[in-house]
């Protein structure tokens, strides 16, 4: 079946509306202190989120950024109660700061949401952006302590609901 222009538009659509809402719901979110509002009661929150791991590679650009927050928040609505970490791949100094320093503004406990940073990574010499993903998980697993024993790897557009 032919992809027509119809389809395409109507996807968009159904995209931006999606994003809309998440944007919504983290603009709510950002208003209020995350770690005192838990969207389901204790009784009905899994206990074996706390044993999984969730991680995604970025960049260090604006567009990623704001994916990730919103991602995180998603994670965290979503009733996960493991730990979530931003792998971030190719930084300057002073982006690794401004990246640290609204992470920490969102969760001090480092807790809930934690930062990764690696260097940008080169494939057969060249610059490649999706070798950031496998090489900042690589040394991201080289780098840390991983207590959970499930890591969920995940792409940083990607919501829980």
């Amino acid at each position: 079946m032919p992809i027509t222009r119809r389809l395409v538009v109507a996807l968009t659509i159904l995209c931006a509306a999606s994003y809309i809402v998440q944007l919504h719901q983290f603009l709510q979110l950002h208003r209020l202190d995350i770690h005192q509002h838990s969207p389901l009661t204790k009784k009905s929150q899994p206990s074996s989120s706390k044993n999984v791991h969730i991680v995604f590679s970025t960049d260090c650009s604006g567009y990623q950024h704001y994916q990730s927050i919103v991602s995180y928040y998603s994670i965290h609505r979503s009733g996960h109660l493991g730990p979530t970490t931003r792998i971030v791949s190719g930084c300057t100094p002073t982006q690794q700061q401004e990246i640290t320093n609204e992470f920490e503004r969102i969760d001090p406990t480092k807790q809930k949401l934690r930062v990764h940073f690696s260097q940008s990574f080169v494939l057969k010499g060249k610059h490649y952006k999706y070798s950031n993903k496998p090489g900042g998980l690589y040394h991201w697993m080289n780098h840390t302590t991983i207590e959970e024993s499930v890591i969920a790897l995940i792409d940083p557009d990607m919501m829980l609901l």
